[in-house]
């Protein structure tokens, strides 16, 4: 599983392989039972920590037209989202 960081002092956006931890600490927040308020804000406190600086670059590169860099960063953004979704889908 994958992790993707964004470096905002030099706008270098890297993908590394998540610890062991990281995924065991994913999978517990999978077992236990939360409400779907529970599930919102633990979802807000992700997209905090792990989009919105990717989204702040894509913004920026957008903003700056840089073409290349914005696409890649909002292709990265989009995948973050996607994956924080996943991980706390909200009870149906």
């Amino acid at each position: 599983m994958k992790a993707i960081e964004y470096n905002c002092q030099t706008g270098e956006i890297t993908e590394r392989e998540m610890t062991i931890e990281e995924i065991a600490q994913m999978e517990s927040i999978n077992e236990i039972s939360f409400t779907n308020e529970d599930i919102r804000i633990k979802r807000e406190q992700a997209y905090k920590e792990r989009s919105d600086s990717l989204y702040i670059a894509y913004r920026k590169y957008a903003e700056m037209g840089e073409v290349e860099k914005s696409e890649n960063a909002k292709s990265l953004w989009l995948q973050e989202i996607e994956k924080i979704d996943d991980e706390f889908p909200y009870n149906i």
